[in-house]
């Protein structure tokens, strides 16, 4: 009723709602700043945990919320510790039935960039192996003691269930004896103390002890950049996008500090700026002015074919970590956006006058009936001629045969898949794209680790809704975004040239138009379209 007072059972629905809003915000925002690095997602979610854990304290103890325990449970004060022993074992269990699906949630740790051929013949001395190896040491030390650690707590999926009925034969022994009652609450006592002790140990590891440990790793890298070939050696050899993830801005920039040397002994090779653009990358670049500033600088030194070098390595991570994420999503700032593109397409110019034409040719295509079947499976596409993901013979020979600069470089990242599928939360739509890409790769069928670019969800689910009235002409919105993208990417490479392959059943067509008429027509020698609407 209105007039009710604000009552504590008011108070702790407040505080669950709060932390399910903060949940759902987690997975549907993705840009927000709580993405803005692995550390502060997982802090995200223990503050998360932590309001739960609050609305559960705040309302059992709400004395009306315990005379109703009491009446359930008990025949009277004598059965306190039954009443006792049934609540804890209640709230025990749900708590860590979400501490366990909260640890499964925990983002996972970066990767190396993959794909990238490093430095050959780095050589460097004795000491300079010890410090890398003590330098690796130290990072996985400071990453496996800091909120990553939460991931000791648990268990393994398959012994869930046996705890859980374990849990529910302790309750029932617990309203029946007394005695197993208080047996049952100096149990979960000690496994609370546990736990607290185990979080306290934590705090103090993260806010004490790990200081101390970066101040060493800063230490450490300086020694080694003094070294001639030591800091390219150091970032091709352990794990840079964990270093930068773990250690404080301040090593970071002095990593970055020898971005412009001239000395050939320090300077940086352009693999290990590309490892360091995705290490980067994947730090977290929104909401930080100075990391933004940072990518540009790194961009910006490379010049000529370098700077085409240092772009294709960043599209052969083999995820969504890609430059096209990176230039129109992770760059937030427009104005060094427009200083990196126009860099781009400054050295492109130069790079074509020199060399009387286009430094290469890519290959664009569609997934879904160019590169294999969707078996007619709606909204997937319409060819049922193939079984679901059967493969289109000759399909990969014919991006190998276009892709001639792609045999020969092992830098080159000239296949550039256009998909109608959009994107959802991180990697959830790409993964499965990108398991058979690499399957395909290391069975050899595939000549070369392909970048992916979605589509979205608006122009989806209106093709989606809409094909049941205009039939292939819903589609129209997904080919006008291809066209985009398909701009946008040709920004970040204005020194190639473009062949687009898809088909006619999901807006390709209308998107193969779009590029032969548009200001970049001469760029666009050839678009292949695949027949499945009869």
């Amino acid at each position: 009723p209105p007039n009710m007072a604000f009552s504590q059972n008011n108070l702790a629905f407040c505080i669950y709602s709060l932390g399910v809003l903060l949940l759902l915000l987690y997975f549907c925002w993705e840009n927000g700043p709580h993405h803005r690095s692995h550390r502060i997602e997982i802090s995200y979610f223990i503050c998360v945990l932590a309001l739960l854990i609050l609305a559960t304290i705040v309302l059992e103890t709400d004395p009306k919320i315990g005379e109703m325990r009491s009446k359930q449970y008990c025949s009277g004060e004598a059965d306190y510790k039954t009443n006792q022993a049934v609540i804890m074992i209640d709230y025990t269990s749900l708590l860590y039935l979400a501490l366990h699906l909260f640890i499964s949630l925990i983002p996972s740790s970066s990767d190396q960039l993959e794909g990238v051929p490093l430095t050959p013949d780095i050589e460097v001395s004795h000491s300079v192996l010890r410090k890398v190896r003590d330098i690796e040491n130290l990072v996985y030390d400071v990453h496996e003691s800091g909120p990553v650690a939460l991931r000791r707590l648990k268990i393994k999926d398959p012994l869930l269930a046996p705890l859980a009925m374990l849990a529910m034969t302790c309750r029932g022994l617990s309203l029946s004896y007394s005695s197993f009652s208080a047996f049952m609450v100096f149990v979960i006592f000690t496994i609370l103390f546990f736990f607290t002790f185990f979080f306290l140990k934590q705090l103090y590891v993260v806010f004490f002890v790990n200081s101390k440990v970066r101040a060493k790793l800063h230490d450490k890298i300086r020694e080694v950049m003094r070294k001639p070939h030591g800091l390219n050696f150091l970032l091709e050899t352990i794990n840079t996008a964990l270093l930068v993830e773990e250690a404080p801005w301040e090593t970071v920039e002095l990593v970055l500090s020898e971005i412009n040397t001239t000395d050939a002994r320090v300077a940086l090779s352009v693999s290990t700026k590309a490892i360091l653009v995705d290490a980067l990358q994947k730090r977290g670049l929104r909401y930080s002015t100075h990391a933004e500033e940072a990518m540009e600088r790194l961009l910006v030194s490379c010049h000529g074919e370098e700077l085409t070098k240092l772009k294709n390595m960043t599209d052969l991570g083999g995820d969504y970590q890609n430059l096209y994420k990176l230039i129109y999503s992770d760059i937030t700032n427009h104005l060094i956006r427009e200083k990196v593109l126009k860099h781009f397409s400054d050295e492109a110019k130069k790079m074509i006058t020199e060399r009387g034409g286009s430094y290469g040719l890519k290959i664009l295509s569609d997934v879904d009936d160019t590169l294999y079947s969707s078996g007619g499976k709606f909204p997937a596409g319409m060819d049922k001629e193939y079984p679901k993901h059967q493969l289109y013979p000759g399909c990969l020979e014919f991006f190998k045969a276009l892709d001639k600069q792609g045999q020969d470089d092992d830098s080159a990242c000239n296949l550039v898949f256009l998909s109608a599928r959009p994107h959802a939360y991180k990697d959830m739509a790409e993964e499965h794209s990108y398991r058979l890409f690499k399957k395909l790769v290391r069975e050899g069928k595939m000549h070369t680790i392909p970048t992916l670019l979605p589509g979205r969800i608006k122009q989806g689910l209106q093709a989606v809704l809409l094909y049941p009235i205009k039939k292939t002409l819903a589609w129209k919105a997904v080919g006008e975004l291809k066209f985009i993208t398909f701009e946008h990417y040709a920004a970040m490479y204005p020194e190639y040239d473009y062949v687009f392959c898809g088909d006619d059943g999901q807006g390709d067509l209308i998107a193969g138009e779009l590029m032969v008429e548009s200001e970049l027509k001469d760029k666009v020698k050839a678009v292949f379209i695949h027949r499945v609407v009869e």
